[in-house]
């Protein structure tokens, strides 16, 4: 296999090495980030004579696949290529949707299951809801769930209620749909989940604050970030032709074999701290009039660029937010070693905020936040969602329902809730930030959010601490 200096020129790795921008899974630069599968299509997965035996084969896909993408795998098309072999929803059908889950949790890269995107019988969704539960109070937090909403669904009846609690308890489903049939019309992919036919071959994160803490004015600042972006580009475009090389070696067997070629796969361009980079270049943070209006012309800038990109090099080339919060960590320490004097988050630890949303310590009023979020999140082409932080889970009743529908509703396609939990390795879930357990005193671990996923806040870096120590929950009460 190729190493970085292979795929990449040298003025892209300077970049990256630089803080400038960071590619992500730089350490596996010759395989693609993330694809998707249809397990309901005949030929992805056959061969099998029950529904345990047609799980298995899923995950051997799955497997399969994970050795040639670095980051995820999601799969679609289990209801419908489950359905034919459902026979004992309360017996031996439980068991083997439940090794099905245990079984992906244990492949050590991320999974989602795209669930509700077919007309079906929902009775594998059932099923898997009950041993999804299973597993997280385990601390099992893979798979991750995209689950899909019509105008029609009716969120307190099963399976969908059942999903809308996992999401209040973990937050381990994605919702996404065009409730209202404005805003984005069929976004290439989503922040935890991509289409059959596609994915992402790489991601770029533009460093946004360091742009801003550089430029002179905000002319210099565009002509700076069109210099980076032309960069991004070039790393993305050589990424691509790095995948292609070993797909048509035979290197990727798997991928070959379910797409045949990457025509329908992505790159995407993501950004970090635009909140830090106006408060850089006009000491103007998002949440201020001044800034909004610039975060609206810088995203329209790149949307643009990224667009001449994509007719110059007729691949489809995205502008999406997500992911950029690890990364944002790491060069907002890089910025603050090199300049002492740039703009950052944290006290204790850096970190800058992810893409163009508020700050954590903004507030706790979620309309604001929406009214706030809305049109920038349209602006961008690819994924991106608008998450509802919680000071702790909450127990199913309708209204949990009634509020993802009701930010939907707003124009938003993409919506996570990320609520606060802990996990005692005795007695499983508590609500909220838990040091110990209060029933046995044993050490408990407590989960954080990262990029839309629940991660051990112990095993974070520093600066992903400091913002999960600063960021203030919304108050869902009056909504």
């Amino acid at each position: 296999m190729m190493d970085e200096t292979e795929v990449y020129t040298p003025r892209v790795l300077k970049a990256h090495r630089a803080g400038d921008m960071f590619i992500h899974h730089l350490d596996k630069a010759w395989i693609g980030y993330s694809t998707g599968i249809d397990a309901g299509e005949p030929g992805v997965v056959d061969g099998a004579g029950s529904l345990d035996e047609y799980l298995s084969k899923v995950v051997g896909t799955v497997r399969r696949l994970g050795d040639e993408w670095s980051h995820r795998v999601t799969v679609q098309g289990l209801e419908r290529g489950a359905s034919q072999w459902l026979t004992d929803e309360d017996g031996g059908d439980g068991e083997a949707v439940g090794r099905f889950a245990s079984e992906l949790n244990g492949l050590g890269f991320e999974v989602t299951l795209s669930l509700n995107d077919y007309d079906q019988s929902s009775s594998f969704a059932r099923l898997l809801v009950k041993e999804l539960e299973k597993g997280l109070n385990l601390g099992r937090m893979a798979p991750a769930i995209l689950y899909h909403l019509e105008s029609g669904t009716d969120m307190a009846s099963e399976p969908h209620r059942g999903f809308v609690s996992l999401a209040y308890r973990y937050g381990n489903v994605e919702f996404a749909g065009n409730l209202t049939g404005q805003g984005r019309q069929s976004p290439a992919g989503y922040v935890l989940g991509d289409p059959a036919d596609g994915g992402r071959l790489g991601v770029a994160t533009l460093n946004l604050p360091r742009l801003g803490h550089e430029a002179r004015n905000e002319e210099d600042f565009y002509v700076r970030l069109g210099d980076l972006l032309g960069i991004a580009i070039e790393a993305l475009e050589s990424k691509r032709r790095a995948v292609e090389e070993l797909l048509k070696s035979g290197r990727l067997p798997e991928t070959n074999r379910i797409h045949g070629s990457i025509e329908g796969h992505r790159s995407a361009i993501t950004v970090v701290g635009m909140n830090e980079a106006l408060l850089n270049l006009i000491d103007a943070g998002v949440g201020h009039v001044a800034g909004k209006a610039v975060t609206y012309k810088v995203l329209e800038y790149i949307g643009e660029r990224v667009q001449e990109a994509q007719k110059e090099h007729d691949h489809p080339i995205s502008l999406e937010s997500y992911p950029c919060m690890e990364a944002g960590a790491m060069l907002a320490t890089k910025d603050c070693e090199r300049y002492g004097d740039a703009y950052a988050q944290g006290e204790d630890a850096l970190y800058y905020t992810a893409a163009s949303e508020l700050p954590p310590g903004h507030g706790d009023d979620l309309w604001q936040a929406l009214e706030h979020q809305k049109r920038l999140q349209s602006i961008y082409g690819g994924s991106t969602m608008l998450e509802v932080h919680l000071r702790r889970g909450i127990p199913y009743r309708d209204e949990c329902g009634l509020l993802v529908r009701r930010i939907m509703g707003q124009g938003f396609g993409e919506i996570k809730v990320s609520p606060l939990f802990s996990l005692c390795p005795e007695d499983g879930y508590l609500y909220g930030e838990a040091p110990s357990c209060p029933t046995c005193g044993r050490e408990a671990v407590t989960y954080t959010w990262v990029d839309g996923r629940p991660r051990p806040l112990n095993t974070v870096g520093e600066g992903l601490k400091e913002a999960h120590r600063q960021r203030e929950s919304h108050d869902i009460k009056s909504a």
